[in-house]
């Protein structure tokens, strides 16, 4: 199964039918999805997919949003770094992620790269190794930012910088 682009909206997640063993999302510059829809990525098993590639990122507030999304409502920075707890998929064998392995605060949830290598123990070498050293990575970023979140540095939508 391949997605290339938004379907419907950013918050809208299709789930993969049973049959599929390779899941690709190729965003060709529109791959900005929403929390929510991470969140539903997080859930979904993928109980037969065993190789994956996402190249989307986390969508910031912007002209997409329509006063009922959750995303819309939120004016607190922290909202908008977040993880997703866990994942539900535990076959995969490949997994590939550029955006998300350059620096996840910026592309996605924090913890997701983590929590796939923790649930899919037999991911192949190369996956293993990109995983690692991105998640590596992250917390160093993290550990060097956590002060700035904690001292509210960034402004919500009515503060002024």
């Amino acid at each position: 199964m391949e997605l290339h682009g938004l379907i419907f909206h950013p918050c809208f997640f299709l789930h993969p039918p049973e049959s599929v063993r390779v899941f690709r999302i190729e965003s060709g510059g529109t791959g900005n999805v929403s929390a929510a829809w991470w969140k539903k990525f997080a859930a979904c098993p993928f109980t037969n997919v065993e190789e994956m590639t996402l190249n989307t990122q986390h969508m910031a507030l912007g002209n997409w949003t329509s006063s009922d999304d959750e995303e819309e409502q939120q004016n607190d920075i922290k909202f908008w770094i977040f993880g997703v707890g866990d994942v539900k998929m535990e076959n995969l064998r490949k997994f590939r992620a550029p955006l998300l392995e350059t620096l996840q605060i910026s592309h996605g949830p924090l913890d997701l790269l983590e929590r796939v290598l923790k649930k899919n123990p037999q991911l192949d070498e190369d996956s293993v190794k990109r995983l690692s050293a991105a998640c590596m990575l992250d917390k160093a970023y993290q550990m060097e930012t956590a002060d700035l979140m904690d001292e509210n540095v960034y402004c919500d939508q009515n503060q002024v910088c």
